[in-house]
């Protein structure tokens, strides 16, 4: 826990009561007890009042900020010194008190961007408009893979893309760069939980998407169940691209049950329904016990994306810049650092080798961030490294487009990749391992069976499986004719596997039959 006088305790004083959005005098009249406790208004916000939703005046909703932006309240950051010091630069709302939870707020304003955008659209090309609906816009996997098929589509030129989403993130500046627009309505699946203003939002959206007239809304994982609904009745056709793998019977149990009804009837609305991996395909199947329009699309990715950082450059020197030595083996991690992906696993698979082979060992471990478990693998390498010899590189997640190098280039430095993920359709990164030429080391978790041949392009462990893990990292890292054939069998499998093209050339077929 952070001391109440600590530098950062100090700084974020700082930053509030240089603002004008925290009114003490009214802070002191609302909230009674501050007077009582005799504690300093911005720091009773800080060390209290925010995390019971408190608001700082009428400028700013606590509650409103942290629904609309779940990364803040995930990562326990105080909403209103995020909103200063990065939310208002990345483009995302500060919500009045008076106003946040009105389907009418802000209405007005969307509706002139959404006129002000048409305009700017093409003016010389008659291809059709798709519109691509994003749950967030950070540098993930989702976000990134929905990106590549926009870029992709959009470039070919068939058909014209526009962007979508609840929220501002740096992958905005992405799609710019390749001259789709991007739109932000801050339309979330939040603003369905409250059963008595949830239809007027979902209104709102539905007249955000006849405003902008896409023939077709290609919407984004699961949790966009509400854009579904409301491209529909916009009268668009309507792809839902499901890339998530959780449970169905049990995967909108987060949601209230009025919610919860209306995410799942999503499904019957959809025009085509495309999943990343049949073994999430076949799971939600069993679940409707009905017919649907289901279709896989195995990922492709863009090594033009993946390699334009590292023109110009080479492994060894890139090794030289990252203090790896030309005899050391670097096991590379890659993903947002959380229970879900595992990470722990290889840090006690470690645990397990000894000073001997560790100290010859690199680990790079990108995505890291400020969550518990984050900091908790993170501390583990930390000390690991401290009393092993092994070396520990960290890399928090990527923030823009242009951190994105920092990922291809330990990917050309590396030597194995460690995917330990519990849940995961069809992963982005197992794809890039492979282009790359890595052999991998890998729970057999859904979509991995389709990318993987057990023992011929990579290796399996069962999540949890601590000591099995170890065995095959050990011998990954000492036997470097056995990385080679691991590498050899996964260049023959990706052969096998969707390219980008072939993956672009499915979608457009789906785009071609339900427009």
């Amino acid at each position: 826990m952070i001391s109440r006088n600590s530098d950062s305790f100090a700084q974020d004083i700082l930053t509030i009561k240089t603002s004008d959005l925290f009114d003490e005098d009214w802070y002191v009249k609302n909230y009674t007890d501050v007077a009582i406790l005799k504690m300093d208004p911005v720091e009773h916000y800080i060390w209290l009042g925010a995390k019971i939703g408190r608001n700082p005046s009428l400028r700013f909703s606590t509650n409103t900020y942290l629904s609309e932006y779940d990364d803040v309240f995930n990562a326990s950051i105080n909403p209103l010194v995020h909103y200063i010091k990065w939310g208002k630069q990345e483009g995302r709302v500060a919500f009045d008190v008076k106003t946040s939870t009105k389907p009418s707020e802000g209405a007005e304003r969307l509706a002139a961007e959404v006129a002000t955008l048409k305009k700017n659209l093409s003016a010389t090309t008659n291809s059709p408009l798709v519109l691509y609906e994003s749950h967030n816009l950070k540098m993930q996997g989702a976000p990134s893979s929905l990106f590549e098929i926009a870029s992709g589509v959009h470039r070919r030129g068939t058909y014209q893309a526009v962007l979508s989403s609840n929220t501002p993130g740096p992958l905005s500046t992405s799609y710019t760069s390749v001259g789709i627009k991007t739109i932000v309505h801050s339309i979330s699946q939040n603003r369905m939980k409250d059963i008595d203003t949830y239809d007027n939002w979902l209104s709102r959206l539905t007249d955000h998407y006849r405003l902008l007239g896409p023939a077709i809304c290609h919407i984004n994982t699961l949790q966009n169940f509400h854009s579904v609904i409301a491209a529909k009745r916009a009268g668009c056709a309507v792809l839902w691209n499901i890339r998530e793998s959780e449970p169905p019977e049990s995967y909108y149990d987060y949601l209230p049950s009025h919610v919860r009804e209306l995410a799942y009837s999503a499904f019957d609305h959809a025009d085509a329904v495309v999943f990343v991996a049949n073994s999430t395909r076949h799971m939600w199947e069993k679940h409707w016990a009905r017919p649907t329009k289901a279709f896989t699309i195995h990922n492709g990715i863009s090594m033009d994306r993946m390699m334009s950082p590292l023109y110009g450059t080479s492994r060894s020197n890139l090794r030289t810049s990252y203090g790896i030595r030309e005899t050391d083996i670097v096991i590379l991690s890659v993903g947002t650092v959380c229970p879900r992906k595992g990470q722990k696993d290889l840090l006690y698979a470690l645990r397990k080798l000894g000073t001997d082979t560790l100290s010859k060992t690199v680990v790079a471990i990108v995505g890291l961030n400020k969550s518990e478990y984050a900091s908790e693998v993170r501390d583990g390498f930390n000390n690991l490294q401290d009393v092993s010899g092994l070396r520990f590189i960290a890399v928090d997640e990527t923030e823009d487009e242009s951190e994105r190098r920092f990922l291809s280039e330990l990917y050309l430095c590396g030597d194995m990749l460690a995917f330990c993920s519990r849940v995961e359709s069809y992963p982005r990164v197992i794809i890039e391992a492979l282009e790359f030429g890595l052999p991998i080391v890998s729970t057999p978790c859904f979509g991995v069976r389709e990318q993987l041949e057990d023992g011929i392009s990579g290796l399996f462990y069962q999540e949890g499986e601590i000591d099995v893990l170890a065995r095959h990292l050990q011998e990954m890292i000492r036997n470097k004719q056995f990385r080679l054939k691991l590498s050899e069998g996964g260049r023959r499998r990706l052969m096998m596997l969707n390219s980008y093209d072939e993956m672009l050339d499915a979608y457009e077929r789906i785009y071609d039959t339900i427009i």
